[in-house]
């Protein structure tokens, strides 16, 4: 089961990050609304300095999993869009370890994204960090950066596409594994 993170109950320990519903304040960035329900978290990049980072780290007990694992959705459209980076810390905080990171305009629509956190166990803290870059020819405010529906659960990695010849109905993450069958050549009948 998805153990999901309710934004409001994160609200005093948001450094940087907001709550919102609907579209962000700066237009040319930032989603027009949540990806699940009606609340979201973003960073308003406006009036941000370069290297300026907005963080948000989650404390998780992962002894309920046997392959834990962390998914999100993320919105990352704009022009000066910095780097969104995702860490654990098994020390309280004190020293962490990069898991994913992603640059740059991505697109002005929800993605989806997922961590394997089995290498670890017990008690862990999951980072999420934005960091702003310098622009050029781009105003910096249009790097709104967001996140919803982030949750841990046990992961069943396989393919998830229906249409695959590997469709696996019981895997939760797609791990890029679906293989499709027939005539390759564009110019086929069958194509």
């Amino acid at each position: 089961p998805l153990n999901s993170v309710g934004f409001n109950s994160l609200a005093p320990e948001l450094k940087g990050w907001r709550i919102n519903s609907g579209s962000t304040p700066s237009g040319n960035t930032g989603p027009t609304s949540a990806f699940q329900g009606l609340q979201y978290i973003f960073v308003e990049s406006s009036g941000s300095q370069v290297g300026q980072a907005a963080e948000i780290s989650l404390c998780v007990d992962l002894s309920n999993w046997t392959i834990p694992g962390m998914s999100w959705n993320y919105h990352m459209f704009g022009a000066a869009i910095g780097t969104l980076d995702v860490d654990v810390s098994t020390d309280a905080g004190s020293t962490w370890t990069n898991l994913w990171s992603l640059s740059d305009d991505q697109g002005n629509f929800w993605q989806s994204a997922f961590v394997n956190l089995s290498s670890y166990s017990g008690v862990v803290d999951v980072r999420f960090k934005f960091t702003t870059v310098p622009t050029t020819g781009s105003p910096n405010w249009e790097a709104d950066v967001a996140l919803d529906n982030v949750g841990f659960t046990e992961l069943t990695l396989g393919c998830t596409d229906p249409f695959a010849d590997n469709y696996d109905p019981l895997a939760s993450v797609d791990d890029g594994s679906c293989l499709y069958t027939g005539c390759l050549d564009p110019y086929a009948s069958n194509y």
